[in-house]
């Protein structure tokens, strides 16, 4: 008697499409980009938002910092934003699953540490540094609203 394996029906994988998505009853509609550069709804609503604030004075979204984009050695900021009170940098992070061990946790601030020496050769210093934010905090507007005013932005 020989041993036989099941074979599955089922693809592998499952290409996305290539049809638009329709928005839901009630969910806003967004167009994806932020400045002319693809965004997440997360940092769309973040930007958004933020560019409501009255001591908002200026934004730079997906800053590249330390070379020029898609170059070695060049890394991108998700947001930079300048109020009344100075510059606040932003890295828009997924940690819905993270487990870091020391090894990725001493990666991520060499690359923090990395950000702010780009950004100190622009003249910029953040008034906390690099500070992350989980993106499930801006998944709607009320929630970045939210997000934006425990910020202290």
């Amino acid at each position: 008697m020989a041993f036989k394996f099941k074979v599955s029906k089922k693809p592998q994988y499952e290409f996305p499409s290539n049809k638009p998505k329709i928005a839901k009853e009630g969910e806003e509609v967004l167009s994806g980009f932020v400045d002319g550069i693809p965004a997440a709804r997360g940092e769309e609503f973040f930007m958004q938002e933020v560019r409501k604030l009255p001591n908002h004075r200026g934004s730079q979204f997906r800053m590249a910092l330390g070379a020029p984009r898609n170059m070695p050695g060049w890394l991108e900021m998700d947001a930079l934003v300048e109020t009344v009170g100075g510059y606040r940098a932003f890295e828009i992070d997924d940690m819905s699953f993270v487990h870091l061990g020391q090894r990725e946790s001493a990666e991520a601030r060499v690359k923090d540490m990395r950000r702010l020496n780009g950004l100190l050769k622009y003249g910029i210093t953040p008034m906390k540094g690099i500070e992350h934010i989980d993106a499930a905090d801006l998944d709607n507007r009320q929630l970045t609203k939210k997000t934006i005013a425990e910020l202290q932005l």
